[in-house]
């Protein structure tokens, strides 16, 4: 019996330790998700400060790195992106207004070093995907984060025209395509 005592008392230990961190995990987890939504809500109204109503719509067809997408009442769209920098895991909130320019793009969360993040996503305001030169996204110390955001808005701006279009063309097809 005193060769089982310890593995029993380990035994109990690491269960009662799993319960705990369960418990912990079941309190903080809203907390940590409503946090979450209200930041994205932030950043959003950021990367497109015109936008009044966001409806998020669905992933159906889109890139597996778009995480989030919504529409705008104004016909823009703001994507949230996750892409790999420095280290996996750089979550980005791009918008695309209707005439398909970026009006912003702002990191959500990241393992990136904080020099590389600040101010980033303000390079690309009011560029499309085809006229983003290397000197709007050279001057980083980090390489590959500039990389990462540069990525983000190109997959943004890649699913952004066929909504777009049918914005421009036909709101009410905009409006179809939301609900279905």
């Amino acid at each position: 019996m005193k060769k089982l005592t310890p593995t029993i008392v380990l035994s109990a230990i690491c269960l009662t330790v799993a319960l705990l961190l369960a418990v912990v995990n079941m309190v903080t987890l809203p907390v940590i998700e409503k946090a979450n939504e209200e930041k994205l809500q932030a950043e959003m109204k950021k990367v497109m400060p015109a936008g009044v109503n966001f409806t998020e719509i669905s992933l159906d067809g889109l890139s597996d790195e778009v995480t989030r997408a919504f529409s705008e009442d104004g016909g823009g769209y703001v994507f949230q992106v996750e892409v790999t920098g420095y280290k996996p895991g750089l979550v980005i909130v791009c918008g695309i207004d209707r005439s398909g320019k970026i009006t912003g793009a702002e990191y959500i969360s990241s393992k990136e070093t904080l020099e590389a993040e600040i101010g980033l996503g303000s390079r690309f305001i009011g560029h499309t995907a085809d006229s983003i030169t290397p000197d709007i996204v050279a001057g980083s110390t980090a390489r590959l984060t500039t990389n990462a955001y540069y990525k983000a808005i190109e997959i943004a701006n890649e699913i952004a025209p066929e909504h777009l279009e049918v914005c421009v063309d036909d709101p009410f097809a905009l409006l179809d395509k939301i609900k279905n």
